[in-house]
């Protein structure tokens, strides 16, 4: 291999390692800031799901629909949550007494399990859908129990792609027009 071409190989293979650290970094902040954000949400949301499973349960005893798709700007005063939002109340004993999803219907999270409370996780949902969501389960304060609020991820993942995908054509970019500077600066 001549010398130029290992100048030239030697200054990608630098700029190219600095450039996908930079991306990596870049991409892990970005992740952590948006699941912080949807955590801040269903702190938020929780007690809303809470009441809104409450009002289920009595519509149910009644005979009544409980039926929250479609429903614009759920959420209550200052709390809004995204569509697909989904709400389990579960009884003393961890198991599922009330349920309801709302705005669009997506795959039900997995649920299945003991899910801790006061401590946000992420989990798939049932099937092969590959919608993941932000979950976090907090004591009832008026009865026995836990309330569940499960949001989905679907605009993270999204944002997520986006930016890896701007990120490979931005490095791309970067080490094309480097490669052909330093072959032009050696050349001379």
């Amino acid at each position: 291999m001549s010398l130029r071409a290992r100048l030239i190989f030697g200054l990608l293979a630098l700029a190219a390692a600095g450039l996908i650290t930079l991306a990596a970094i870049t991409y892990f902040e970005q992740r952590s800031f948006q699941l912080e954000k949807v955590d801040q949400e269903a702190q938020a949301g929780v007690g809303f799901m809470s009441r809104t499973l409450d009002y289920c349960e009595r519509a149910y005893a009644l005979g009544e629909q409980c039926s929250l798709i479609g429903r614009a700007g759920f959420g209550g005063p200052g709390v809004t949550l995204p569509p697909g939002t989904f709400g389990q109340r579960r009884d003393a004993n961890g198991s599922p007494v009330e349920s309801v999803q709302v705005l669009r219907r997506l795959a039900p999270p997995n649920l299945n399990g003991h899910i801790p409370e006061g401590h946000a996780i992420t989990v798939g949902s049932i099937g092969d859908s590959g919608v993941h969501y932000r979950v976090l389960a907090e004591p009832n304060l008026d009865q026995p129990g836990t309330s569940i609020i499960a949001i989905p991820l679907t605009d993270v993942s999204q944002t997520l792609h986006r930016l890896f995908v701007v990120e490979v054509l931005v490095i791309l970019a970067i080490l094309a027009a480097l490669a052909a500077l330093a072959w032009w600066v050696v050349r001379l």
